[in-house]
């Protein structure tokens, strides 16, 4: 679903049941990155960063023809600053979508919002004052930044064939800056109005921008990469009336079979 809105309402080929649900769930330590020049500054080797971590967590539910997913994922690290201030960071990303198949699963629409989410907060050494002083060593505040936009995205399908085709479009997210700790809310002494926390300017906004795509897949081999989803529900409807047909084929011919025994007594 990062890549297309309307993935949702794709049934995979071992999907039989009407209502179908998939989670999903990782994690990652990418312990090669630990303490290193991950931002390139180059130059003090006691700016590093540090505890990286990686995570992601999701679910889906298909109804019929209809699929609702929510994916997220999270990306959280720690940098060492000046005068003994820890910065940490955290990003995360949401997409929340349902789409909806038409023309017997042959054409996938779907549409919904992703999202973006920033966290910095400060411990150790809080930046000074207007009166150039600091307070005690501790958390020296939080700045949160989050906001959310519209997406969509089609899928077309042909069933039993080697191919498909999606599109995707995304508006831009714009997540601005809210202060959630007393210290970052304090004027800095140059009196520029710029921010800081651990000896770095705090950025005001957080951006994702807007996004169109296009794909096409082909499978090369003879399996066909579009197999026709069988909803089970029209498959009951069918067998019952199958069988209302032929409960009424045999109470018809049992009528018959009477009326002939009756005859033939006369």
């Amino acid at each position: 679903m990062n890549n297309n809105a309307a993935a949702p309402a794709v049934r995979e080929s071992f999907s039989v049941k009407w209502f179908d649900y998939e989670p999903s769930a990782g994690i990652s330590l990418p312990g090669g990155y630990a303490r290193t020049d991950f931002s390139n500054r180059g130059g003090n080797r006691d700016r590093r960063t540090d505890d990286f971590i990686t995570a992601d967590l999701g679910i889906q539910m298909q109804l019929g023809a209809l699929g609702v997913s929510v994916v997220t994922d999270f990306q959280s690290y720690s940098f060492r600053g000046g005068e003994g201030t820890s910065l940490s960071l955290q990003l995360g990303r949401i997409h929340a979508c349902a789409a909806h198949a038409f023309l017997d699963g042959q054409l996938l629409l779907g549409a919904g919002v992703r999202g973006a989410y920033a966290a910095i907060r400060a411990e150790g050494a809080p930046p000074p004052s207007a009166d150039g002083t600091t307070s005690a060593p501790g958390p020296s505040g939080l700045v949160g930044m989050i906001g959310a936009a519209p997406e969509a995205g089609v899928i077309v399908r042909p069933n039993e064939s080697r191919f498909r085709i999606g599109g995707t479009v995304r508006a831009s997210v714009d997540a601005s800056a809210v202060d959630l700790g007393r210290v970052l809310s304090v004027p800095q002494p140059d009196g520029s109005g710029v921010r800081y926390a651990g000896g770095l300017v705090l950025p005001e906004r957080i951006s994702l921008p807007w996004e169109v795509e296009a794909g096409v897949a082909y499978q090369l081999g003879p399996r066909p990469l579009n197999p026709r989803w069988i909803n089970p529900h029209d498959q009951s409807r069918a067998l019952a009336a199958s069988i209302t047909v032929k409960r009424a084929e045999r109470v018809a011919a049992h009528a018959a079979e009477l009326a002939a025994l009756e005859r033939s007594e006369e």
